[in-house]
């Protein structure tokens, strides 16, 4: 019996001892979820063909910038770029790129802003990578791909989600921090007459009434006689008035002064007239950001100056240091610019550079958590539940709920003969938007519904896209809310305002 129990116990402590993962069987189920996720992706981009990416071709033995349609710029480092054997690759790379920057650009591929436990997200844009050369499509990024994307969701929440399949669902996971450091931008792209490249070196002379400091700016500024803001910046670029050293200024290009972050405190500065404000920043280009940002905005605040709470949502957005890239000319801002307004329809709205890092291949989103506010009442565990009437045949439909003032679009499921989602939380008394599409966009219904009780069970007719009437309108007035409603007067020219919709515009 004693021999027995003996034998017992050496097969059970064995048996643990082999059920025990190991660091190498979890790198191989990491590369088999990566290489599963990676097929779902390009199989799900195929079905959704109809809203087109963009290809370019590169040698991945050279440093390279692409910009995309939409203002996007990626960063790639040369010898980046690996085969499933660990071996570097030197032929041609074609990358597939696709911006999702809008919720009607996410809507139309089918994409939704849930995480991967039912939470409501914002999304600040997202966007789908892929990689390929002439022998392979298994390639591994070596040192992350530098990302820069425009947004008009400036939020110190934003951080950087992961698409992976759960099921027959595309859902966000394992957030990470935004990168905070700054890109470099050739000074005449910054601060220069009406925005253009000409060169600073005439910069006060020329500007008694500054125009358009900001390349994005909406309003032009006119500046007050009395104020010295811009002469003292001025004089600090051409390093010719100041008793400053000359040895800590002969390199201002290469600190935080130079960047688009500091153009729009800059534009704020100017708002305020604050030469005291300007002079913090130039006195401490050797300290984070987002820190002098904090003494700025406690120096307005004892003066009653309101710009004090623009400078307080820059400090929240942790910005650090500027980068030692290579700056960015004045023409690649100009054509950033240009590229965003002229695909997001954006041109009175303020934009904002978000940094990114892509590591892998697949669909990535910068979001953040709905945010509920200390007055808003939660639900539960919601559920919704909708019937589709005159189906179109033969068509793939989907249905998703776009909220009002939010932007946040979810999908819904087909179960059985009805559409439906579970929501983890969920705001009583937000106003929704219930759209039914077929594939094509050819078919559409919808209906404005309102959040109350447990859940909400519905019925929607779909009708011919033509016959729909003013379904566009208020689809408008649901998607991208920050970019459709219109300025209210007292919100016109505040350019360097961190736009947040809930708290910055009206209807």
């Amino acid at each position: 019996m004693k021999y027995t129990t003996i034998i017992l116990v050496l097969i059970f402590l064995i048996s643990c001892k082999e059920d025990k993962p190991t660091a190498e069987s979890n790198n191989s189920n990491k590369e088999v979820a990566a290489k599963y996720n990676a097929k779902r992706n390009r199989a799900f981009r195929q079905k959704n063909a109809a809203n087109p990416s963009e290809f370019f071709e590169i040698d991945p033995t050279k440093d390279t910038l692409l910009l995309s349609q939409q203002g996007t710029l990626l960063e790639i480092p040369k010898d980046n770029f690996l085969d499933a054997n660990g071996k570097l690759i030197t032929t041609p790379i074609q990358i597939e790129w696709q911006d999702i920057l809008s919720l009607e650009d996410a809507m139309n591929n089918g994409l939704s802003t849930l995480d991967a436990q039912g939470n409501m997200l914002e999304t600040g844009g997202m966007f789908y990578l892929d990689l390929s050369s002439k022998n392979t499509t298994d390639i591994q990024i070596k040192s992350p791909i530098r990302i820069e994307i425009q947004t008009s969701l400036a939020q110190p929440r934003l951080q950087q989600y992961e698409g992976q399949w759960k099921g027959e669902e595309l859902v966000w996971n394992e957030p990470k921090d935004l990168d905070k450091t700054m890109s470099l931008v050739d000074l005449n792209a910054l601060y220069s007459k009406d925005g253009q490249p000409q060169g600073y070196n005439n910069f006060h002379k020329e500007n008694t009434e500054l125009q358009k400091v900001l390349i994005q700016a909406p309003e032009p500024f006119v500046i007050s006689s009395n104020c010295k803001v811009e002469t003292l910046l001025s004089s600090v670029l051409e390093n010719d008035s100041l008793d400053y050293k000359e040895e800590r200024w002969s390199n201002i290009g290469q600190t935080w002064i130079a960047t688009q972050e500091f153009q729009a405190r800059y534009s704020c500065l100017l708002k305020a007239c604050s030469v005291e404000g300007l002079e913090l920043y130039i006195e401490n280009t050797n300290l984070a950001l987002w820190k002098v940002d904090q003494m700025v905005a406690e120096l307005l605040e004892k003066e009653g100056n309101a710009q004090a709470a623009n400078f307080r949502k820059f400090a929240a957005l942790k910005y650090t240091v500027a980068r030692n890239n290579k700056p960015f000319s004045a023409d690649l801002v100009r054509k950033i610019k240009e590229s965003y307004n002229k695909n997001s329809n954006n041109k009175n709205f303020f934009s904002y550079p978000i940094l990114t890092l892509a590591v892998k291949t697949g669909y990535m989103n910068t979001d953040c958590l709905f945010e509920f506010s200390s007055e808003t009442i939660k639900i539960n565990n919601y559920k919704t539940k909708t019937k589709i009437n005159n189906s179109p045949k033969n068509q793939e439909l989907e249905v998703f709920l776009v909220f009002k003032g939010v932007k946040t679009l979810v999908t819904t499921n087909l179960v059985q003969n009805t559409y439906e989602r579970d929501f983890r939380q969920i705001p009583l008394n937000i106003e929704a938007l219930l759209v039914a599409k077929s594939k094509d966009n050819n078919y559409i219904g919808w209906k404005e519904v309102v959040i109350k009780g447990e859940f909400l069970q519905t019925e929607i007719t779909m009708q011919a896209a033509n016959e729909q009437g003013n379904y566009k309108q208020i689809l408008n007035s649901y998607l991208d809310p920050d970019m459709k409603l219109k300025f209210s007067k007292e919100q016109q020219g505040k350019c360097c305002e961190i736009h947040d919709i809930r708290n910055s515009y009206s209807e």
